[in-house]
């Protein structure tokens, strides 16, 4: 029988469960904010339930995923990720073709490219947002 086996905890593509370590709003990009609790890495017997922790996206980081709705501190929050294509509130106008970072709050804007290359590119737009706040249909590249 095989020793040490070494067991995926996600698939690829899978949409994830995380908890919010601050008020998470849906149709956002999400980061992780802390190390995943320890629910499924070992045999714990906390309440937990290994989630991932997540926060808003700042400018320019990298996201796990976009979250599936408005979350309070401490609740769970489904993470939509993969190479999925989702609707993502827009932070500015943008057009279709554009390539995707989040801004301050999570929302979704132009990549612009930075030295360190400190601006992550989160996905692709497909439709052509003309102002803040409206929908943005973006095919992740998480």
């Amino acid at each position: 029988s095989p020793t040490n086996e070494a067991i995926a905890y996600y698939d690829p593509g899978d949409d994830l469960s995380g908890q919010a370590t601050a008020t998470v709003t849906g149709r956002r990009f999400i980061k992780v904010s802390g190390a995943k609790q320890v629910g499924s890495q070992a045999l714990a017997t906390d309440t937990l339930g290994g989630n991932i922790l997540v926060a808003p996206c700042g400018a320019g980081q990298q996201a796990i995923g976009v979250a599936d709705y408005d979350c309070a501190v401490g609740y769970k929050v489904g993470i939509i990720r993969g190479h999925k294509v989702v609707p993502v509130e827009s932070g500015a106008a943008a057009t279709a073709g554009d390539v995707c970072m989040s801004d301050a709050t999570g929302r979704a804007i132009t990549w612009v490219s930075a030295a360190s290359d400190a601006n992550k590119e989160l996905g692709v737009f497909l439709n052509t947002p003309t102002a803040a706040g409206q929908t943005a249909i973006i095919a992740l590249n998480l």
